[in-house]
């Protein structure tokens, strides 16, 4: 049996905003709508044929975007992107080798976000976290002793994250836009701080006694002479 579904696009007088409505039954019989708020309405048409076209596709609780929390949708984003990387003939077809990795920062942005729905996630939203998290304390460092607050590296990563988690979103057609792309660049990798670091004496002397093998031997004038370069230009 076709699954019943009604769409249309209407321009909301008193939000002053194109609306896309979808109405359908589920599997259960039970009638649903989804409502997305779009730029015009050739953009509704268009993302009311892919609503219809997921229906048919997929489970139609899967696609209500308009009450998907951003938990549900880590959820659904760790399952299906982070994952243990998969291998065909030596190339890597899916997953990620840094899976692990990234769904601890996924759990950090869980976290924050928690049960907002999706749909209302702003730029200014996300920019408020940015600043949230430059303050909170680097737990690397507080094992250490040293006080000091996360880098902007690693609030970068996150966020890159996080970009990534609602492009998915807007590919399955649970929203409209990124909200990145709605206002000024939350990620300038060009003002990450660059680490100049000095080694020590007893990293130098580990350093050298590894190229006291026949096969290495010939780096360790090169690596000699590199090291007094970079002691004089700490200087």
């Amino acid at each position: 049996m076709p699954k019943q579904r009604t769409g249309y696009v209407y321009y909301d007088e008193n939000r002053r905003s194109w609306t896309a409505r979808l109405t359908y039954k589920d599997e259960l019989g039970q009638t649903r709508n989804i409502r997305r708020q779009v730029g015009n309405k050739t953009e509704g048409t268009n993302l009311l044929k892919k609503l219809q076209r997921d229906i048919d596709q997929h489970s139609s609780t899967i696609i209500d975007g308009a009450k998907l929390t951003f938990t549900k949708l880590a959820d659904i984003y760790r399952d299906e992107k982070l994952i243990e990387p998969v291998y065909e003939d030596g190339v890597r077809v899916a997953g990620l080798r840094s899976y692990k990795t990234e769904r601890r920062r996924l759990k950090t942005l869980v976290a924050h976000f928690e049960k907002r729905r999706v749909v209302t996630i702003t730029h200014s939203d996300i920019l408020k976290f940015k600043l949230k998290r430059l303050k909170d304390p680097n737990k690397r460092d507080a094992k250490q002793g040293i006080n000091s607050t996360l880098k902007l590296a690693s609030v970068h990563r996150e966020l890159q994250l996080m970009r990534a988690v609602l492009n998915f979103a807007r590919r399955k057609g649970w929203i409209t836009r990124n909200p990145f792309e709605l206002g000024e660049p939350l990620i300038s990798m060009a003002s990450e701080r660059k680490r100049d670091r000095i080694m020590t004496r007893e990293e130098e002397a580990k350093l050298l006694a590894a190229c006291d093998t026949p096969k290495r031997r010939h780096i360790r004038p090169i690596l000699i002479a590199a090291l007094r370069h970079s002691a004089r230009l700490a200087w």
